[in-house]
């Protein structure tokens, strides 16, 4: 075997193994087209933080540089695109820009000024005898859930006939599951996230407050997972995520690492079961 050939399998060893890393993580592209790959955590709809992994290839410390997002053009959450959408100015003061204005082809969401785009497809519900009627979903003020389909079909959501429904771009599977507080349902509908061998679900309750000055009805909602095994479908604490972890996912000692050493938090659950499918 000649040098030309060892030399293009060692770069194909290397870029290869690089990617393969790579589709687990999120990455950010600055101005100036550099891209850096790592996670985002502690984030919400208006606020971002993205860490990238520094390790010292002489010792076995990980220390994380934390990155804002001034001079990013694009970042990659959960291998969803966002983009930079230039503010409208509207006064000189105030600045507006596109935000989650969904049509009849495309939904958008938008994270402070990234906004995310993606063809509309058409909302479904799953039958219990597993037939599937297409149409749209309308989510009333009142009330649960409802599809239109053809010749003003109207199918309610409900867990007595329907297993599962598409509504903008979601898929959402009824559960029977374990109660997040003592007011939770024992089944609902979960959305999910990860459909592979292991599957990931997300579970957003809703709460209701009474406790502020005013005397006013807070409604707040808290966020859970659940990931289905071939055996049961896990409750993930939020505060012992860790040890949940660890019991599921003990054959893999590589990513047990990750989650050990914060490269992976439960901010970013979708990449670690992502990941734990892919080593299968």
């Amino acid at each position: 075997m000649g040098k030309y050939t060892l030399l293009l399998i060692l770069i194909f060893l290397l870029f290869g193994k690089s990617y393969s890393q790579e589709q687990f993580l999120d990455y950010i592209v600055k101005q100036n087209s550099d891209t850096i790959y790592g996670t985002f955590r502690n984030y919400t709809k208006n606020k971002l933080y993205f860490y990238e992994k520094i390790q010292n290839p002489k010792s076995s410390w990980i220390k994380f540089r934390k990155h804002n997002l001034k001079k990013v053009t694009s970042f990659k959450l959960n291998d969803k695109i966002y983009t930079y959408k230039e503010p409208k100015h509207t006064d000189g003061i105030y600045a507006t820009s596109e935000k989650d204005t969904n049509t009849d082809q495309w939904l958008k969401s938008s994270i402070g000024n990234f906004i995310h785009k993606e063809e509309k497809l058409s909302d479904y519900v799953v039958t219990i005898q597993k037939d599937t009627i297409y149409g749209e979903i309308h989510n009333p003020l009142l009330g649960k859930l409802y599809l239109s389909g053809k010749n003003d079909r109207i199918v309610k959501i409900n867990n007595d006939s329907i297993q599962a429904y598409r509504m903008n771009n979601e898929i959402f599977y009824y559960k029977e599951k374990e109660r997040v507080n003592l007011f939770d349902n024992k089944g609902d509908y979960l959305k999910l996230l990860v459909d592979d061998r292991i599957q990931l679900f997300e579970y957003e309750k809703k709460n209701n407050h009474h406790n502020n000055p005013a005397g006013a009805n807070i409604r707040t909602k808290k966020i859970y997972y659940f990931i289905q095994t071939d055996e049961e479908l896990v409750l993930i604490d939020n505060f012992l995520y860790k040890k949940s972890l660890r019991r599921l996912f003990s054959e893999n000692s590589e990513l047990i690492s990750k989650i050990e050493e914060d490269e992976y938090t439960l901010d970013n659950i979708y990449f670690i079961i992502k990941y734990y499918n892919e080593h299968l």
